[in-house]
């Protein structure tokens, strides 16, 4: 009897295509020309999609978002899809959720700065701030849970991938409009 191995990338069939994403698979190995001289999996084992690979490209640090104007939050995905979901952080602990299950192939989302998160908390200007997007392969059943309590996140659903912000960014008190009643506009 001998022993052997082969190389081979998870789901690629000898056509060159992959295999469909399933969990009942098995392998079956055999000598040619022969009915008698073959072996299959004991089990089955799970081909599984990969994951997608999301990277948050603004804010990345170092940006004044001022309150009540419009910021596109935005990131890069590469992969099979699916959907995330953007937290706003400061000094590193999480508030809430900002927006959830955006279709990852939307590649931005237009946050209107100062609006409550989706807990309904506000966040006061200031320093330190940073976004979390969380990538899913499926929708977040039970969506208002990820707003009520941001920390609970992962037992709604364990995100595949993630990224922050690279650095932190301010968010302003917002600038006045000279539309608005009782405001001077300095040039006056």
């Amino acid at each position: 009897i001998s022993k052997g191995s082969l190389p081979w990338l998870a789901g690629q069939k000898m056509d060159g295509s992959f295999a469909v994403p399933a969990s009942d698979y098995r392998i079956i190995i055999e000598v040619r020309d022969s009915d008698e001289c073959f072996d299959l999996s004991d089990a089955t084992f799970t081909i599984a999609a990969p994951p997608s690979v999301v990277a948050l490209m603004t804010p990345n640090g170092g940006e004044t978002l001022e309150k009540g104007m419009p910021f596109d939050i935005s990131w890069s995905c590469a992969g099979s899809g699916g959907y995330v979901s953007l937290t706003l952080f400061r000094d590193n602990q999480p508030l809430g959720t900002i927006a959830e299950n955006l279709p990852a192939a939307s590649l931005r989302y237009t946050w209107q700065v100062g609006s409550p998160l989706l807990n309904r908390l506000p966040y006061p200007p200031g320093s330190n701030y940073s976004i979390q997007i969380q990538w899913y392969p499926q929708p977040v059943a039970g969506t208002t849970s990820l707003g009520k309590d941001p920390a609970k996140a992962a037992a709604v659903g364990t995100p595949k991938t993630d990224d922050r912000s690279d650095g932190m960014f301010v968010i302003g008190i917002g600038r006045a409009k000279k539309s608005d009643p009782g405001m001077k506009d300095s040039r006056d």
